[in-house]
């Protein structure tokens, strides 16, 4: 197209009949003038996308790092959740202590009983049962709250004759285990004994406390006026 207008350009005369010189000159300028232009917006266009490359790097960057600081802080969620799970068991603690309910218990057998071996020893009547720990149908204590408790236990025998022996051998049990023990032994008829142990633990949620005898023949005495064979527990602390 230039190159047309410029062929015109020298074909035009003036009224003398010469080529008009000045025409082709301008035309020559406009040209320079076209290039100059094209070759800085060209260099312009390069240098805006120079920039844009360098922001959408700076850009890929950033996602990479954020990426990475993810990855980290779900690493760092996954050793806090057994954390926040005790956390949450202490918390529950606190708020019931804060309620006034504090795990405690006082029961005693209110009747005579020949016990084989392994039975579950039933204290069926309650002095105190805070939180309601304790069940006087199964003589379990199921632990309500997490912590350091302290258990007490005593049984009574009286003698029936003399030379004959009449007792009973008693384990506190937790989930099954045997952790403490009392014993006692009447000999004569005028005699009547006590044994018993005390011993603190801590439990857990769930944990179940109860007192088994362990001898085959058995017994143990109990009246609702001579509280005498008994079990306690009381919650400490956390």
């Amino acid at each position: 197209m230039i190159l047309q207008i410029l062929f015109l350009a020298v074909l035009t005369n003036d009224a003398l009949g010469n080529v008009n010189i000045l025409t082709l000159e301008g035309l020559q300028k406009e040209l320079l003038a076209l290039k100059e232009s094209y070759r800085f917006e060209s260099t312009t266009q390069m240098k805006r996308i120079s920039q844009l490359e360098e922001k959408l790097a700076k850009k890929e960057d950033v996602i990479l790092a954020l990426e990475d600081s993810v990855r980290r802080l779900e690493e760092t969620l996954k050793t806090l959740v057994p954390r926040t799970d005790h956390v949450g068991s202490r918390v529950h603690s606190v708020k019931k202590r804060q309620s006034g309910v504090m795990p405690a218990f006082s029961v005693y057998l209110s009747h005579n009983s020949n016990l084989g071996a392994g039975q579950t020893i039933v204290f069926d009547q309650a002095i105190i049962n805070e939180g309601n720990g304790y069940n006087v149908y199964t003589g379990m204590f199921t632990c309500p709250m997490a912590g350091l408790y302290l258990f007490s236990f005593e049984v009574m025998v009286m003698g029936v004759s003399d030379n004959t022996v009449t007792g009973a051998w008693v384990d506190l049990v937790v989930n099954a285990r045997n952790t403490e023990d009392g014993a006692v032994d009447a000999h004569h008829q005028v005699q009547e004994l006590q044994g018993g142990n005390t011993v603190v633990l801590r439990l857990n949620v769930g944990d179940a406390v109860w007192l088994a005898n362990r001898g085959a023949n058995d017994h143990v005495d109990g009246s609702t006026g001579l509280h005498a064979t008994s079990f306690t527990g009381v919650f400490l602390h956390a």
